[in-house]
């Protein structure tokens, strides 16, 4: 596999721009979308692809990410914005569960200022609308200011079927709309165009505070759980210690002091895999990015992460990642990725 890299950006201020972007590598990919901190790890057999479509106007903003296999997601969530997650195609499979971060049948509300974790199906795509806590806050009663502000952490907005389908359609169209134009038009002309979009945006994030959606369906509001979330990343970033990187299942419960059958079902709740496929998973993403990046050699680079036969990291390796890891290592180079 030969890694791809396109990106397009038109920026009219530091706060506003017009961009869109696709890559075949993940790790490349997750650092695309702008003041975001994030961290991408795949967790399902194929090749990778990513597309990214976002927009800034000012103090709201509107992006689009699709993948196309499963990606377990790391991201730290900017401070001072309310984000709005619409699912536009998530899988029922990894998204109905609502001890989970992320929900196939509702709008999620985004936690601020903290750490997220979810796991995305093959062929997932949402869309996210972000804008400014203190232009939001302005544009509410004191009594819906009130609930915004206690609503801080992850929700999902159980809204009408009709008016999630209509958002489905609407973000991913308003999207291609103005990029299309911004390619077309000149900034003076843009300008009308934006002030409509940002309007609209606003008007849609203002209305999930109100208590009922577009079509007057009242919200249901449901807290999604952390519990599983944290057991699941406490026992990533053991295993990528260096105490972990020879660790069963078994060193992981005792170290974290977990009983087996907790951490097993954390797991399934979470993110839908065995804990050992998941951990095997992110050893071999990050032995991936110290390939592209490092010039030690690949059997070195195998064993920091546990593995010490080569052959069975070659093995599982071309299995999750569909090459060699002497492929990845490659193609980094001819693309400059290392």
């Amino acid at each position: 596999m030969t890694y791809s890299q396109q990106s397009e950006s038109v920026p009219t201020s530091v706060d506003h721009w017009h961009a869109q972007a696709s890559s075949s590598d993940i790790s490349r990919f997750s650092t695309q979308l702008k003041d975001w901190e994030q961290e991408y790890d795949q967790v399902e057999a194929g090749e990778f692809s990513g597309t990214l479509k976002d927009i800034a106007l000012n103090d709201v903003r509107l992006f689009r990410e699709q993948m196309s296999v499963a990606v377990a997601q790391y991201v730290h969530m900017p401070e001072g914005l309310v984000n709005v997650l619409v699912p536009v195609k998530v899988s029922p499979q990894v998204g109905q569960d609502h001890s989970r971060a992320l929900v196939a049948d509702a709008i999620t509300l985004l936690p601020q200022n903290q750490d997220m974790y979810f796991i995305g199906s093959g062929q997932t795509d949402y869309a996210v609308i972000s804008v400014e806590e203190d232009g939001l806050l302005n544009q509410l009663c004191a009594a819906d200011q009130s609930s915004m502000l206690d609503a801080r952490r992850n929700y999902s907005l159980m809204v009408s079927p009709d008016y999630l389908g209509l958002l489905r359609q609407r973000l991913p169209l308003l999207l291609d709309q103005q990029l299309d134009l911004a390619s077309r038009l000149s900034a003076e002309q843009m300008r009308e165009h934006d002030k409509a979009l940002q309007s609209e945006l606003m008007d849609i994030v203002v209305q999930l505070y109100t208590g009922y959606d577009g079509f007057g369906h009242e919200i249901d509001y449901r807290p999604l759980s952390r519990q599983h979330q944290n057991l699941v990343r406490r026992s990533h970033e053991f295993a990528l210690s260096e105490e972990g990187s020879e660790a069963s299942i078994l060193d992981v419960c005792k170290a974290l002091n977990i009983p087996r059958r907790t951490l097993n079902y954390a797991f399934q709740r979470a993110t839908g895999m065995s804990a050992v496929r998941y951990l095997r998973s992110v050893k071999l993403n990050n032995a991936r990015r110290d390939i592209l990046k490092d010039q030690d050699g690949i059997g070195d680079i195998a064993a920091r992460y546990g593995f010490y036969h080569g052959g069975y990291f070659g093995q599982e390796y071309r299995k999750l990642f569909g090459e060699t890891p002497t492929a990845t290592r490659e193609s980094g180079i001819l693309v400059g990725l290392s």
